[in-house]
């Protein structure tokens, strides 16, 4: 079921531009059916939340780069590739 819908969508969806088959593609079509295979846990994060703003600088890594980052709900579909139908 994974793997035929893996496989329907790469050969079938059409992508503008450069060939179907980059890895990019490839990825990131993994990553979306991957992520509704899995079910989040808040009492997985809680713990690592926790951790992070015990830090002295949560909001960024030690060579600056931000750990958190907001996105309201349209910004998140799209760039999860959701559209509203």
């Amino acid at each position: 079921m994974f793997l035929g819908g893996l496989l329907d969508e790469l050969l079938h969806d059409p992508v503008p531009g450069a060939s179907r088959f980059t890895f990019e593609r490839l990825a990131r079509v993994l990553a979306k059916r991957a992520a509704v295979l899995v079910e989040p846990r808040l009492a997985e994060a809680r713990p690592l939340l926790a951790d992070l703003f015990a830090c002295e600088l949560p909001y960024c890594t030690a060579d600056g780069r931000p750990t958190l980052t907001e996105f309201n709900l349209r910004e998140l579909e799209r760039r999860l590739g959701i559209s509203k139908s």
